[in-house]
């Protein structure tokens, strides 16, 4: 039984290849992820040193063991004064003064109040009065 099921997924897996076009690309990439690690075994393994003993390679000689292969660089503590240049600005501070209601004009037009409505007349907007259809022959 398990058999029967693997052949049809085989099958079916074909058919949906085979019907949307997908089958050359599929066998291809099977062909180059098999082909790629023996092309590159070859073209490595075909590359051998000269008889003079030198090769391509530069070779790279180890530090002596009296000095570091790295330069330590300890910079301590720092002094946060010189960075900031001794301009400290208070973040809480308000920046720029407010406006009062009297430069604006007087009508608070525009002007948020504190439940968040604006300002201004309280009337509704502008537009024609009649709510009629207008209709009539």
């Amino acid at each position: 039984m398990r058999d029967g099921k693997l052949q049809q997924f085989g099958s079916d897996l074909l058919y949906d290849l085979r019907s949307r076009g997908l089958l050359p690309l599929v066998v291809g990439l099977a062909v180059a992820i098999v082909a790629a690690p023996l092309v590159i075994k070859m073209m490595s393994g075909s590359e051998e040193a000269p008889a003079g003993g030198q090769s391509g390679a530069v070779t790279i000689e180890p530090a002596p063991d009296g000095q570091a292969a790295v330069l330590a660089y300890s910079p301590g503590l720092r002094k946060y004064q010189q960075r900031l240049d001794g301009s400290s600005s208070d973040p809480f501070r308000q920046q720029f003064p407010a406006i009062a209601a009297d430069t604006l004009g007087g009508s608070g037009a525009g002007v948020a109040s504190s439940d968040g409505k604006r300002g201004g007349s309280g009337g509704s907007g502008g537009g024609s009065g009649g709510g009629g259809s207008g209709g009539g022959s």
